[in-house]
């Protein structure tokens, strides 16, 4: 069997948000995660997580927008979080 090859990324880590739930908030800070999160690691000096939109996680938060973790992929069974503010983005972030 061939190896499979691995390749390094620029990125700090990577956050999965469910792209359904940022289209329900629509006109608020959680529906444009990407700009919050560059907007955020200005302030701090970090470079942002790269945020992949996936389609639906099927947990459907009412007002909050769904997002996995790479520490929530590794855990067993995999956790997701729930992300109602830009405070919660923050915490996430510091975990």
């Amino acid at each position: 069997m061939p190896k499979l090859r691995t390749y390094p990324t620029k990125w700090p880590s990577i956050l999965l948000a469910c792209r359904k739930c940022q289209k329900k908030l629509k006109g608020t800070d959680l529906s444009r995660l990407k700009k919050l999160l560059k907007s955020q690691a200005k302030q701090t000096g970090t470079p942002p997580p790269h945020l992949i939109p996936v389609s639906c996680l099927k947990l459907c938060p009412k007002g909050g927008v769904a997002v996995c973790t790479q520490s929530g992929l590794t855990q067993t069974p995999p956790q997701l979080s729930i992300l109602y503010s830009p405070q919660d983005l923050l915490a996430l972030i510091k975990q």
